[in-house]
């Protein structure tokens, strides 16, 4: 759960990383529930049903550029699929198999189609993997 939450770069608010501040990095506090994470992901399966453009734009937090909820959610989705939580691990798994059906169907706008493609092929390998390790 606390992927979801967690940025990928403690920003320092003029673009330097936490790294280079004499700061000390402020620990993540607020961890996200399973329950809580299986309920994003029913909304987040939802919304890229309904409409996929959108989720495609939201950025995963205040400020972030290239920081989309959209590639955040997919990797948190792969990431929660070893929990031993049931409906976390379920509701990830149909936020993954819509959009792999999407991509599938082929329905939809092409750089949308493209989009979701793109971060589904990045997370391929680590879907396939999760997937044999939990089988075993």
């Amino acid at each position: 759960g606390t992927a979801w939450t967690r940025d990928k770069e403690q920003g320092q608010g003029q673009g330097q990383a936490a790294y280079e501040s004499k700061s000390e990095p402020v620990p993540d506090e607020c961890a996200t529930s399973l329950d809580e994470l299986a309920r994003i992901f029913k909304v987040l399966t939802t919304l890229a049903q309904t409409c996929p453009s959108f989720l495609l734009q939201l950025p995963a937090s205040a400020g972030a550029v290239d920081d989309r909820l959209f590639d955040r959610s997919v990797q948190s989705a792969v990431a929660t699929l070893t929990e031993s939580d049931l409906d976390s691990s379920f509701s990830a798994i149909q936020l993954l198999l819509s959009l792999a059906q999407m991509v599938q169907r082929g329905t939809l706008d092409s750089q949308i189609l493209s989009a979701v493609d793109n971060v589904l092929s990045r997370c391929r390998r680590s879907i396939v993997s999760v997937s044999l390790s939990g089988a075993c």
